[in-house]
Parts: structure tokens; C-alpha cells; sequence
């Protein structure tokens, strides 16, 4: 495969699939067969053998693409998974990468993993605080971040805000595409998804005020960090 990767690294419950399903129908782009493979979390740099694995997930036509798109979260999911590793691993492959990453209000990130969860049946009341505790790692963006670049310092990566991606009316994706160096697609947008309704909770109902509270403040250094390095507005997020 001689494509570029674009991948969408995180963070989980922002918007991911959404994009990755508009950007998988532009005719200039390869979407992966499964859309989290997290490929480069195996523990070792992947073999020909396995390369060979990872390029039959995409129907790659060097004809008619220029990207190969995934979109493994995992890849931004310390301490669950190690992005430093995966980003060096990335590296050393030789390939092209570009990535996207999509911050999302860090507390409303944690209440849909939680609802997602909950709906599921991973999280009950006796192992919700333990599950809490590794969740919110998961939005402390600018250390996901910091991880992933120490592993490949000055790489090709984008960072959106969540709220300007599910905009209709917004321009986001052509910015993105603009970024990929891809002409315009009407194809390209985003899609309503069928799950979105099903859920017996809104995300409201799983934190107090409170809690939501005391949470944004133990976000607050990483957060507001993360707002000034990226030129994410934060203060809507209640950071100032």
C-alpha cells in the first residue's frame, strides 16, 4: 500500500464514528472494514506479515485513493494502552500518517463513556468509582497528547473541536479535507446515527451538579493547557 494513513486517534465518545463515516465517503479515501482495528497497540513493531494483515482491511485502489482511513481511540488511551508506543511504532514504519483528534467537553466525554458502559453492562454500582478512575484519564486531552507526540514529535496531527464537528451548518469537514489536500465532496457529511436515541439515560443523569463540578476541577490544569497549546475555546467548557 503506498496511500497515506489518515487515522482518528480520540477521544472516545467525540464525535469518532461521525467522521469517520463522512470521511469514508469521499471517493479519495479507503475506509478500514473494521473502523478500530488498533493495530498499532500490539505490543512489537508489526512484521510484513502483519502489515500485509493490517492493508487487507482497506480496498485500497492506488488508482482512486490518496488515504487509508481508521479511527482506533485506543491509540489515545493511556493508561489503558501506551500512545508514546503506538505513535513510535507509527514512526518507524516508514509510512505517511495524518491524524485527527476531536475534544469533546471533557465531562460530557465521561458521561456518554459511562452511559455507553452502563448500557452495556460493564459499569454497576459496585465498580462505577473504578471505571470513573480510568475514564477520566481518557479526557485529560493534553496528556493523551503529550503521550503520542513524545513518540513521534512533529507529527501531522489536527485537533477539532467536537461541537463544531456536529454542527451542520459548519464547515469543519471541508476544512478537513482542505487539510488532507482533497478536493470538495458533496458525498461528504455527517450522518445521523441510529444509536444515538436508544440509550434509557441522558447524559445528564449521570453526574450530581456536583460532581460534575468537583470533576472540571480536576480536569482544570490538563484542560486548560490543552486549550491554550491547541486553540480550543475551553471556556465554554466552564475553563478559564
Amino acid at each position: 500500500m503506498t496511500a497515506a494513513h489518515c487515522i482518528i486517534l480520540g477521544a472516545m465518545k467525540s464525535a469518532t464514528s461521525s467522521v469517520f463515516d463522512a470521511l469514508a465517503l469521499h471517493p479519495m479515501i479507503a475506509p478500514a472494514r473494521l473502523k478500530e482495528p488498533a493495530f498499532f497497540c500490539r505490543e512489537a513493531d508489526p512484521s510484513c506479515e502483519a502489515f500485509a494483515e493490517y492493508d487487507a482491511l482497506f480496498d485500497f485502489d492506488p488508482a482512486r485513493h490518496a488515504y487509508a482511513l481508521e479511527a482506533s481511540t485506543a491509540y489515545t488511551k493511556a493508561p489503558l494502552t501506551d500512545p508514546e508506543a503506538v505513535a513510535a511504532r507509527m514512526r518507524r514504519s516508514g509510512r505517511r500518517f495524518r491524524f485527527i483528534f476531536i475534544a469533546r467537553n471533557p465531562i460530557d466525554r465521561m458521561a456518554s463513556h459511562i452511559r455507553q458502559h452502563i448500557d452495556d453492562g460493564l459499569v454497576t454500582p459496585d465498580n462505577r468509582f473504578r471505571y470513573l478512575t480510568m475514564i477520566e484519564c481518557f479526557s485529560r486531552y493534553a496528556d493523551q497528547l503529550d503521550r503520542f507526540r513524545s513518540g513521534w514529535p512533529g507529527c501531522d496531527l489536527a485537533v477539532l473541536d467536537y461541537d463544531e464537528v456536529t454542527d451542520p451548518a459548519s464547515a469543519t469537514l471541508s476544512r478537513i479535507l482542505a487539510w488532507l489536500d482533497l478536493p470538495a465532496s458533496d458525498h461528504v457529511r455527517i450522518l445521523p446515527h441510529s444509536n444515538r436515541s436508544q440509550s434509557r439515560l441522558s447524559t445528564d443523569m449521570i453526574f450530581t451538579p456536583g460532581q460534575r463540578s468537583f470533576l472540571r476541577e480536576r480536569l482544570a490544569p490538563d484542560i486548560v493547557r490543552f486549550g491554550r497549546e491547541w486553540g480550543i475555546d475551553v471556556a465554554k467548557w466552564g475553563y478559564g
